[in-house]
């Protein structure tokens, strides 16, 4: 990790660390969107992450997703996998780091051990009853904004750039993208807690293979269908971006396994298909967001709407490229 070397001392005043942490001297990692981020370790590879809201909305987000923290900490099954909670200022959540790294540093391709993996860690996370009380409205229903991409807001159309209103002309003027995103936002069900955001860079994997999801910041209460479509996408979109494409997509019929107890059998071609159908919602979020930062909808979203569009045209054809039909 390359950051600043700040004295721990820095740290205490400004809120950050806490006494069992030793060490004099800091790496400091920043990153910034909805929070400011801010990882620190030592050089033995200890730290913490700090989460710190801009606003009142984004105390509110952060105490949503230490109740959800808090939850999942209550599961066996997840020890290890998910972000541990531990004290910190006022209004911070802060958490210790996972040894591994993000998928999307990783240049090798997830082995379908390790989305076996990630399927499980997201079924055990689906399990787990969500907490409507603790804080009071903390955890929030919640419907992708993908499912309503062709049906934007006036304000929402004028924040984005010319390239994500001409990826968004795109979709409404395909029908199959269109009804296709309709039918899922019909169907979706407030079935259970769900993390809501699972693409590469929450993945983290390290040298043993170990699996863990960060960042459940958009957590709530959804579509379990949702998390396992998104962790195609996570896979359709590397493949997308491989060059020379590959004959197939690795990884899904590890996930769908992991997703599934194991003596319930294999899932159903409804099932994946339902799956399936999710994955090309996420890549139509995917491809308005990387055409966000251009004038233009730039190859990679043009191609993912372009798979989008093949998966919902024929859900259940399309298990045969994600290397799930027999």
């Amino acid at each position: 990790m390359s950051g600043v070397r700040v004295p721990r001392a820095a740290l205490a005043r400004a809120g950050i660390g806490s006494g069992d942490l030793a060490g004099a001297g800091w790496e400091l990692m920043w990153r910034t969107g909805r929070h400011a981020v801010l990882i620190a370790r030592d050089d033995n590879g200890e730290g913490v992450v700090v989460k710190r809201a801009r606003d009142g909305r984004g105390r509110a987000d952060l105490e949503g997703e230490r109740a959800v923290l808090d939850a999942l900490a209550r599961c066996p099954e997840l020890a290890g996998t998910v972000p541990r909670t531990v004290p910190g200022a006022p209004g911070d959540l802060v958490t210790r780091p996972f040894p591994g790294r993000p998928l999307n540093e990783r240049r090798d391709l997830p082995a379908p051990e390790t989305m076996c993996t990630l399927g499980r860690v997201l079924a055990a996370a689906h399990r787990v009853p969500a907490p409507h009380r603790h804080p009071p409205g903390a955890v929030r229903r919640m419907l992708p904004w993908a499912l309503r991409a062709h049906r934007p807001d006036l304000e929402t159309l004028l924040a984005c750039s010319t390239g994500a209103q001409e990826a968004c002309r795109i979709i409404q003027s395909d029908t199959v993208l269109a009804t296709g995103l309709d039918r899922l936002a019909a169907g979706w069900r407030w079935r259970a807690l769900i993390h809501g955001d699972v693409k590469a860079d929450n993945v983290l994997i390290d040298d043993d293979g170990r699996v863990a999801l960060v960042d459940w910041e958009f957590a709530g209460i959804g579509d379990p269908s949702w998390d396992a479509g998104s962790a195609v996408a996570m896979l359709l979109r590397r493949w997308i971006d491989t060059v020379p494409v590959a004959a197939g997509v690795p990884g899904p019929r590890g996930l769908m396994e992991g997703l599934l107890d194991p003596e319930a059998g294999r899932a159903s071609p409804a099932r994946e298909a339902g799956i399936l159908a999710m994955a090309a919602a996420r890549l139509v979020q995917d491809a308005l967001e990387r055409s966000n930062v251009a004038h233009r909808p730039p190859p990679e979203a043009v191609l993912s709407l372009q798979v989008a569009h093949n998966i919902l045209l024929d859900p259940l054809g399309a298990r045969e490229l994600a290397g799930l039909a027999d």
